[in-house]
């Protein structure tokens, strides 16, 4: 994802209306011109960092904001819910969006664990949500569009 699809993607996903991409490096162009070439792509350790800076600043803003944290704090606990089933509840609504296909369980269990040992680490329910979300946020399933694997079979199916 590039400056500005990062920037237009954070906003629609949290609904916050700031530039969360305008802290990111500049993008180089490939030979075509465009700044999203397949061959122009990478991740540095200084772009890690960008993105990761970058996520945490457009939550913090969001959770700030009354009217984005509903965008994305769609549970909480309570007498009725355990932090586990209202991060649970989160997740599975945040992945989908964040990843722009479905998830799979493990994926699903994958996040609910980075937010388990937030909790383990005496971290409260709202700051260890932010922390599993913030990941969500530097995964390569967010920041790049991966393809699923071509199943040779599904093809010849579809010739018959």
């Amino acid at each position: 994802m590039n400056r500005s699809e990062y920037a237009a993607t954070i906003r629609d996903l949290l609904d916050v209306h700031f530039n969360a991409g305008a802290g990111l490096p500049a993008e180089g162009s490939g030979p075509a011109g465009f700044d999203n070439s397949a061959e122009t792509l990478f991740l540095s350790p200084i772009h890690a960092e960008k993105y990761l800076e970058a996520a945490r600043e457009a939550l913090d803003y969001a959770y700030a904001d009354p009217t984005s944290r509903k965008a994305f704090f769609i549970a909480k606990p309570d007498a009725e819910t355990t932090p586990e089933q209202a991060a649970h509840e989160i997740l599975a609504a945040f992945l989908p969006r964040a990843f722009r296909r479905p998830v799979s369980g493990e994926e699903l269990e994958q996040y609910l664990t980075l937010f388990r040992r937030s909790q383990q680490d005496g971290e409260p329910f709202d700051a260890a949500i932010l922390y599993a979300l913030r990941a969500v946020l530097i995964s390569p399933h967010f920041l790049f569009l991966v393809e699923a694997e071509h199943d040779p079979r599904a093809a010849t199916a579809l010739r018959l």
